[in-house]
């Protein structure tokens, strides 16, 4: 089992606690890398699932959209749209699955279907970034 982990709610939990139900992860709060080159923050509170995510590796230059959807099961259904921190101007509706790849064991994400030019297929959970501490630029070390 993999020692990497997963957000659920506020709470950073091992991995190994999370248990699939026949491939359900009870909360995929956490930062996904998608095959559009974009970076998303997801997070679910109850049943609803929202994201926000930015193009180019997380810069959000060419698009930035938000997402929010409804999850049944392993799947959510939802509507996105692109917000003016990048240049393009879509929206529309996509749903996707929830499964964990049986490999690496991480979360992702799978479109059925989608509306509006949404462009990203595949997504897959990467270590969440906001759990690392950031260099603190022009602070020295007490010692």
């Amino acid at each position: 089992m993999s020692t990497s982990s997963l957000i659920a709610g506020n709470k950073l939990i091992p991995k190994k606690k999370v248990r699939a139900a026949q491939g359900t992860i009870s909360n995929p709060t956490g930062v996904y890398d998608c095959d559009d080159g974009g970076r998303y923050y997801v997070r679910q509170i109850g049943n609803t699932i929202w994201w926000t995510g930015l193009g180019n590796a997380g810069d959000g230059d060419n698009f930035t959209n938000v997402f929010r959807g409804i999850r049944s099961g392993n799947v959510v259904r939802g509507t996105w749209v692109d917000v003016p921190r990048g240049v393009t101007r879509g929206s529309g509706n996509l749903s996707f699955q929830i499964s964990v790849d049986p490999t690496t064991q991480r979360v992702t994400f799978t479109r059925r279907s989608a509306t509006g030019g949404f462009g990203g297929t595949f997504w897959q959970f990467d270590i969440p970034r906001g759990l690392r501490k950031p260099a603190r630029k022009g602070v020295k070390k007490k010692k």
